[in-house]
């Protein structure tokens, strides 16, 4: 079996990403474990193998790929709550573009590299977002550290030669999420009992993409096999469609069967926030015939009727 290292292994995705790799892939997984040692609870680790390590070590990273020698490379691990960055702005910088260097610098040539970026590096626009069509421009410091991840992947490409891609995430929602975002944060208050929520904004749209048909997504990309070396094909991964919060807020009414009221709290209201986000699919379906499949309320059903506790660190 062809070897598969994915880093961020214990996350929200990469949690999802180990359990459909492995019966696929020789499966190897390295996390900080900063959302907690719980997440591994979850996880059947007889099926894979596990480094608990930091990406900001150089060395540490150079041993763990010399070691594991992967065919294919998924850098998932990141910080990506937007609160945490704009609170802990060295954090996010080192985490997220020092961790992509060292990988960059240590991927074996003959490696495929699937960097996870965000559409959190386009500008604001009322339509959808289409790669290398649409601009660049991000609103806050989690997106240009994402956008930088990016720029030292097409460098590295270049430099070395590498088989790359960049995987542009849209919202990704589902159980076992590892961040405050809204969705577990009013799931969250439901569940403690409280019926007046404290929200920010709920009338932004988001494309919204279940947490399953990510990890089948980014298995998809990793069978592609007409890659340019030194060349790394951009493709946006999301559903295509469009929710207003107040929209999900209605499923969620729906689906719990409780009555609440939304408070709007002005202390969760970013000062920038994109009106709409919505990811054009056309090119990831033209490149791996492949859609998501899970509609929206049953995301949210499947979440809702989660045991998990939301580990938030």
């Amino acid at each position: 079996m062809k070897k598969i290292l994915i880093t961020g292994g214990a996350g929200f995705v990469g949690r999802q990403l180990v359990k459909a790799s492995k019966n696929i892939y020789e499966v190897h997984m390295v996390d900080n474990l900063l959302s907690g040692e719980s997440r591994l609870d979850e996880m059947d680790t007889g099926t894979f193998f596990f480094y608990k390590e930091d990406l900001t070590n150089k060395d540490r990273v150079s041993e763990i790929i010399s070691k594991v020698n992967p065919d294919i490379l998924i850098h998932l691990a990141a910080i990506h709550f937007i609160p945490l960055c704009e609170k802990n702005p060295h954090l996010a910088t080192t985490t997220n573009i020092i961790s992509t260097i060292n990988l960059l610098e240590n991927i074996n040539k003959e490696a495929k590299f699937i960097f996870i970026s965000s559409a959190a590096v386009y500008s604001p626009t009322s339509t959808s977002l289409v790669e290398e069509v649409s601009d660049e421009g991000p609103l806050d410091l989690y997106g240009h550290t994402k956008l930088h991840g990016e720029h030292y992947v097409k460098l590295f490409s270049k430099k070395r030669d590498l088989n790359a891609t960049i995987v542009r995430l849209f919202n990704v929602i589902g159980p076992g999420e590892t961040n405050p975002h809204i969705l577990p944060e009013i799931i969250n208050q439901l569940k403690e009992g409280k019926r007046e929520l404290n929200l920010g904004n709920i009338d932004s749209k988001r494309d919204f993409i279940d947490v399953n048909d990510v990890a089948k997504g980014l298995l998809k990309i990793c069978e592609i096999d007409s890659l340019k070396v030194g060349l790394p094909l951009i493709v946006n991964l999301g559903s295509g469609k469009t929710f207003s919060m107040s929209e999900i807020i209605k499923f969620i009414r729906e689906i719990s069967g409780k009555d609440f009221k939304i408070l709007k709290d002005p202390s969760k209201i970013r000062r920038l926030d994109n009106p709409i986000i919505l990811a054009s699919t056309k090119k990831l379906e033209k490149i791996t015939n492949w859609v998501p499949e899970t509609p929206i309320k049953e995301t949210l059903k499947n979440t809702w009727e989660s045991d998990e506790i939301f580990s938030f660190f």
